[in-house]
């Protein structure tokens, strides 16, 4: 299991915070200068994780994977390097470092559960000095079966043996409201799993809860899972990674979808569009 628990800190990770807010960006940055795991390097969604937007890609598209692994060997990150990662513990950018890190074939990677709560929880005494840079030479073998690509996905939606999940709020799902791509609605044929219902008041639902939450995937030859960037829906890949479904992740999701002329969505009211008609 890749979801472990502030003892995990006795075995000396290399620690990433990657905490972020994509309605506040600078919320991220500042809440590490102010107070991070003593030691713990810094990962920017939009700086590091992220590149620049083409006409293909979606919103949060991959950097270059070289690039990405040069900055990771500044941590003194090396192919064998257990990796420990936390946010503020609601797990998008946790998870989806964790989808990145593994892309690069790393096999060692975890994710810490509550995220900085745990350090609180712990009275862990926390530090504002930035780690210094550590540079190795991380040799790493790309492991691209943790993604997929949209003619892929369109692929999968034809098929009886695979499923496509659509990890998005419901709302979004069924058209009623679109905050932040141009037009409202779903792929035809995805399955809605909100990626929030893992969660209950005091944090990560139990595995056991998990497992029937997902039961059905096991029916599934291809599991599949988006959202609208490529964030919040590898919080359910990991999940269900978790639970020994080997799920991918479209990454470029509904946001990359919508760049094509020639596909189609199903609006509210369950009308079938052409993206661009």
């Amino acid at each position: 299991m890749y979801l472990v628990d502030i003892e995990f800190l006795k075995e000396n990770p290399v620690v990433i915070d990657c905490r972020f807010d994509m309605q506040n960006p600078s919320y991220g940055p500042k809440a590490y200068e102010k107070n991070h795991y003593p030691g713990a390097y810094y990962m920017d969604l939009e700086k590091d994780m992220t590149s620049k937007i083409e006409a293909h890609g979606g919103r949060h598209p991959l950097p270059d994977l070289n690039e990405f692994a040069l900055k990771i060997g500044s941590f003194g990150v090396i192919d064998t390097s257990k990796i420990l990662i936390y946010d503020d513990g609601d797990l998008p950018m946790a998870c989806r470092l964790w989808v990145m890190l593994k892309l690069l074939g790393l096999k060692e990677v975890y994710i810490l559960k509550d995220g900085y709560q745990a350090f609180l929880k712990a009275e862990i005494q926390l530090s504002n000095e930035r780690p210094k840079p550590v540079i190795s030479e991380l040799k790493f073998d790309l492991d691209m079966s943790y993604i997929c690509s949209m003619e892929e996905t369109k692929e999968a939606l034809s098929k009886e043996n695979a499923i496509v999940i659509d990890s998005r709020a419901p709302e979004r799902y069924a058209g009623l409201t679109e905050p932040f791509d141009k037009i409202a609605g779903h792929m035809p044929g995805a399955v809605n799993y909100f990626w929030k219902d893992l969660f209950d008041e005091k944090g990560v639902k139990s595995y056991g809860n998990i497992e029937a939450h997902f039961l059905e995937m096991h029916n599934y030859d291809q599991v599949i899972v988006h959202c609208g960037s490529g964030i919040t829906g590898a919080v359910n890949q990991f999940f269900l990674r978790e639970m020994n479904i080997p799920a991918v992740l479209y990454l470029g999701s509904y946001s990359d979808w919508l760049s094509y002329d020639d596909n189609e969505i199903i609006i509210k009211d369950n009308q079938r569009i052409k993206v661009h008609p």
